[in-house]
């Protein structure tokens, strides 16, 4: 009985420590357009609001206006993050060849995202857009589509990301493999 609890025990914090991790939620984010470079704020667009806390409600946390004419509503989860395009202009629009073009989102306050990896979904429907295309560092995402083009009707981006697993959740898996060791260490010495 007390190994069929361990072991129980055991497989509980091992699934709790490999789910938890940290992410987007309660994160304080700005979005602010950026072009030609990464250290250039272009004056021809904005977001409202410009800086936003990442929460679990649906909707967007934030929308972009580029030169009056190109919406791009933005949403997080904990560990994706979608862009939707969309245009008054005519058909199929570009955006500029440049070093950079598009979005950089800013952790706001102290930390660190803690991202491992950004992944574009299959589900992105902007032609080019690939995985190269999102830069990340310990407190920002850029997004640059420089030289694509994009569908007056609509497209979107969708990036799905890891994280850094949370000091409790390496803290919770160190315990749950010690206590595995353990137990076969005691079924070895009993058997």
């Amino acid at each position: 009985m007390r190994k069929s609890f361990a072991l129980l025990t055991v497989m509980a914090m091992s699934s709790l420590a490999s789910n938890a991790e940290a992410g987007f939620l309660g994160k304080g984010m700005s979005a602010t357009y950026m072009t030609p470079d990464l250290a250039t704020v272009y004056p021809f667009a904005s977001f409202s609001p410009a800086t936003f806390t990442v929460t679990d409600d649906p909707g967007f946390e934030t929308i972009g206006i580029v030169e009056g004419v190109t919406s791009l509503p933005v949403q997080f989860t904990d560990d994706t993050l979608t862009i939707q395009l969309s245009s008054t202009l005519p058909p199929d629009p570009k955006w500029n060849a440049a070093a950079f073009n598009g979005i950089l989102f800013a952790l706001q306050g102290s930390g660190t995202l803690g991202i491992l990896t950004a992944t574009v979904d299959a589900s992105t429907t902007l032609a080019g857009f690939n995985d190269s295309r999102v830069l990340i560092t310990d407190t920002m995402i850029g997004i640059n589509w420089e030289n694509l083009t994009y569908q007056s009707a609509g497209d979107q981006v969708v990036i799905k990301f890891t994280f850094v697993p949370e000091p409790s959740s390496l803290a919770m898996a160190a315990i749950g493999g010690a206590a595995l060791l353990a137990c076969g260490i005691r079924r070895r010495s009993a058997g």
